[in-house]
């Protein structure tokens, strides 16, 4: 029998190319209804997102990386005819005025000076009153991709080949950092990267590209590299200077110095192009809006005139104060180390966009990748709503005017604020309130806490998975609530200490008898992956701000109701931060003991500790799951216990601003109700 798991994937993975398949077949004509793209995007979005939480997790290693390149380019392939972009008539049109020895900055592309240069793209361009606002290096790139042909397919092929380049660096981050591999869904599988890329043909590719390379040099610590590549992500698109101080602050000289040389050449030599292109993307952002969400409010909200001035220029100059704001704000938190590097990324780029006059659906391809990294809800959900985005064909051909809907334009940006707020008020602010786990130039050590009463059998497989770890575990604490008879299997470093009978002070008690700086709580009933501490220590050394989060957990039998709970389990950890302790929850020891993160309570003890340490640091979800006994599922009716579950879950959520001593009162009286529940 097929386990439910791989069922379920495959036929969210054979949806979702059925989908493109039809997108790709309906969109020939750019001017498709929008209708159609939107409910096929929408669906695209769901199917994308479900792959990556069903993603089978027993394969080999090279199965693993099959199912996650093979949907990444079948997809692409399948909305290859779409019909591309207008844009792209205008890199065509642009490129070749280059490859003539013309200056694409000198006049507008309807000047009559232009008149013999006059071909079908450019009858197919848009704004032909508008200056061109491509950086110079990036219309000598399209000068390049019209040697292989002077078409739309050669600009398709070179983008979509780009953009599989750009999914190899992301995985090798995703690899470096210690995250799961199937993460690279987030981004692969997103109908915002692929239909921008290799149906629409847009050239942000290019920056995108760039900036991760150079992002994974930085990782790697390739600083010339790293250098380059943040110079030509520059030179493709102006917009990625603003995450410049992130990756030089604290880089050796050697980066800034490639830096320096790979973006002053360019601009030495092709200086009066240059500053065109500045001015024109100065221009091109200060006279219009379409869809950006703060920009839109303050239209709704501000008078057409203020102190005799225009709305526009009103709004244009308290929007760039208020990213300037923002950036000065994140770059100080980036500076006393309370947000990563990835997090300041996230941040900077985040309020840039929702700050932006006019946000394309493709723009949000630039933070996408980074989102893959380290997934939220918030940003994840514009896979699913950037959908609304194609209803300006319809709005277009009904009112003549090229903006959304007024319920779409708010639809569009909804979910994302809804759960921004939700995330917010769950980590109880934005940056961390200190940095977490001090780091040092040893390798980290790591110990095991297991809270046992009788565990029987279980315990011999736990402690056996235990002793098959590819690195070594420095002391393994069996915290026992005087079992009848507690064998260790022989195991090196085992330590037994007796303990009251109370989980969440069982816990309490092996953590403070540990004395390593990672600690891991199993529980008995659990088996550890051999690579589980090795996929621990990449998250440490590439997570300067982690201080806990969880493995994951898998059940050791299948079925689709248990499918169900660890979907529910992966998704509240992943997204939420919020982990139970049959994921094998783990936390940096001293910052959890300092800032009195574990509590002695009997239940929720897990979900006590996950928001005492959510506003110290990183939480992370690793996706190295443990294999966890159903027997609890097995041994009451299903449903009745899930229900039983919800409800302690949502009851003690609600408590998340009370004091500990009322949490800790409403967790003693459902131990009393739990129990009396569960032994009827």
């Amino acid at each position: 029998m097929k386990l439910p798991r791989n069922i379920a994937w495959c036929f969210s993975i054979s949806l979702l190319l059925i989908a493109a398949c039809v997108y790709g077949q309906v969109t020939t004509n750019f001017d498709s209804t929008g209708t159609a793209r939107m409910l096929l995007a929408a669906l695209m979005g769901f199917l994308g997102l479900a792959s990556v939480f069903l993603f089978p997790n027993t394969l080999s290693p090279r199965s693993r990386l099959a199912c996650i390149l093979i949907p990444a380019i079948a997809v692409r392939l399948l909305v290859f005819p779409s019909a591309p972009s207008d844009d792209i008539h205008r890199y065509l049109w642009e490129g070749k005025l280059l490859q003539l020895n013309a200056d694409p900055y000198e006049v507008l592309a309807n000047d009559p000076i232009r008149a013999p240069y006059k071909d079908e793209h450019w009858q197919l361009m848009n704004h032909k009153d508008q200056p061109t606002a491509y950086p110079p290096v990036a219309l000598w790139t399209f000068s390049m991709i019209n040697q292989f042909g002077y078409s739309t397919w050669a600009y398709k092929l070179f983008f979509t080949v780009l953009d599989l380049a750009l999914i190899a660096c992301i995985l090798a981050l995703l690899y470096a950092m210690g995250r799961p591999l199937k993460w690279i869904g987030f981004y692969a599988l997103s109908p915002i990267s692929f239909l921008s890329y290799s149906a629409e043909a847009h050239f942000d590719i290019l920056m995108v590209a760039a900036f991760i390379l150079a992002l994974l040099a930085y990782t790697k610590k390739w600083w010339i590299t790293a250098g380059i590549a943040l110079a030509m992500a520059f030179h493709f698109k102006l917009v990625i200077a603003i995450l410049f101080p992130i990756l030089l602050w604290r880089s050796p000289f050697r980066m800034w110095i490639a830096l320096a040389i790979a973006g002053l050449i360019p601009i030495a030599l092709l200086a009066p192009q240059f500053t065109s292109a500045i001015a024109a993307t100065i221009h091109f952002g200060s006279v219009g809006s379409f869809n950006g969400p703060i920009y839109q409010l303050l239209q709704y909200v501000l008078p057409d005139t203020l102190i005799d001035q225009p709305q526009r220029l009103i709004i244009n100059s308290l929007t760039a104060i208020l990213f300037l704001m923002c950036w000065s704000y994140f770059m100080w938190q980036f500076y006393k180390q309370k947000l990563s590097v990835l997090d300041t990324a996230v941040a900077v780029l985040g309020s840039f966009l929702l700050l932006s006059p006019i946000i394309h659906f493709w723009y949000l391809c630039w933070i996408l990748p980074l989102v893959a990294l380290k997934p939220s809800a918030h940003w994840l959900s514009l896979s699913i709503s950037f959908a609304l985005y194609f209803l300006v064909w319809q709005q277009l051909e009904q009112m003549g005017s090229w903006q959304l809907p007024i319920a779409a334009r708010w639809l569009f940006w909804l979910p994302f604020f809804i759960l921004t707020l939700w995330h917010l008020i769950g980590t109880k602010g934005y940056a961390h309130s200190r940095v977490a786990a001090p780091q040092t130039n040893s390798p980290p050590t790591f110990g095991l806490v297991i809270p046992t009463k009788n565990p029987g059998l279980a315990l011999s497989r736990a402690l056996e998975s235990i002793s098959k770890q590819s690195i070594p575990i420095h002391e393994v604490i069996l915290s026992d609530a005087q079992s009848d008879s507690l064998a260790t299997q022989g195991l090196e470093n085992c330590n037994i200490i007796q303990s009251p009978a109370s989980r969440g002070l069982q816990i309490k008690n092996g953590v403070e008898a540990a004395r390593s700086e990672w600690i891991i709580i199993l529980h008995a009933d659990a088996q550890l992956p051999h690579n589980a501490l090795k996929v621990l220590r990449r998250a440490i050394e590439h997570s300067p701000n982690l201080v806990g989060g969880c493995l994951g957990q898998r059940f050791d039998t299948t079925s689709w109701k248990l499918l169900f709970i660890e979907l529910l389990n992966e998704s509240r950890a992943l997204l939420a931060s919020t982990s139970f302790g049959d994921q094998a929850q783990f936390l940096h020891r001293q910052t959890a003991l300092s800032n009195g993160c574990l509590s002695d309570q009997s239940l929720m003890e897990d979900i006590e500790l996950s928001d005492r340490l959510k506003p110290l640091g990183d939480i992370l979800y690793l996706g190295s799951e443990v294999r966890v006994s159903a027997d609890k599922w097995r041994r009451h009716p299903f449903w009745k216990r899930f229900t039983l579950i919800l409800k302690y879950f949502v009851r003690y959520r609600l408590r998340l601003w009370h004091d500990a001593n009322k949490r800790k009162q409403l967790a003693e009286q459902l131990v009393l109700e739990y129990y009396s529940a569960t032994h009827k």
